[in-house]
Formats: structure tokens, sequence, C-alpha cells
């Protein structure tokens, strides 16, 4: 799945795809989302209650 950071990368996305005709079209459909990652981390080494680091 492709997530797009800013709407001004979503639009260099189309217009790099030969879309540039509807590139203002398309744009104007998209929403906001919060995208979750799940990783596997090894929790022997995390003291309990600890949160993992987003990188």
């Amino acid at each position: 799945m492709v997530a797009f950071a800013t709407l001004d990368d979503l639009r260099r996305s189309l217009q790099q795809a030969g879309l540039g005709a509807k590139t203002d079209a398309i744009a104007a459909t998209a929403r906001s989302a919060l995208l979750f990652v799940r990783r596997s981390v090894d929790d022997d080494a995390l003291p309990a209650g600890a949160a993992t680091p987003l990188s």
C-alpha cells in the first residue's frame, strides 16, 4: 500500500503516473488518514510498560 505524507506528494505521484489531466479531480477525493504499522520487537529487552520507538 502506498501512503502519501502530503497532498503535494500525491499530486507529484499522479503526475509521474501520467494522470496529469485528472490530477486535480483525483486529489480532490483524498482524505486524511492514520496509518498504523505493526512491527515485531523482541520484548525480552524491554522493561514492562515501555513503548517502542517509531523508527
